[in-house]
């Protein structure tokens, strides 16, 4: 199944049933592709993740390798702002309380 960015645009009820109905379909073991910023759904559901910048393939890995230590400027870059979004509003997603949070570019 193909699910291109199936969240955007939905109120935050809808959100959370949506990704309920795909996390079922991925516990019934379905293949699926997903386009998504929901970073800490990719996180808990994939098997694969990859990140794709400017329509190439920036980095690709497990979701531990590239959640826990990605070996990506971008990649890093985009997880800190998508935390910088939700800390604004008081939410705390998975992906901001990792071993190793994400770092700034050059550290």
């Amino acid at each position: 199944m193909l699910f291109d960015e199936p969240t955007s645009a939905l109120d935050p009820e809808l959100v959370g049933e949506v990704l309920r109905v795909m996390r079922s379909l991925a516990d019934e073991g379905r293949t699926m592709i997903v386009v998504t910023h929901e970073v800490g759904f990719a996180r808990d559901v994939s098997n694969k993740v990859i990140f794709l910048h400017e329509g190439l393939i920036e980095i690709e890995g497990t979701p531990q390798e590239m959640f826990d230590n990605p070996d990506s400027d971008r990649f890093r870059q985009f997880l800190r702002m998508r935390c910088t979004e939700r800390l604004s509003q008081e939410i705390i997603p998975l992906e901001c309380m990792g071993t190793n949070p994400p770092r700034e570019i050059g550290d």
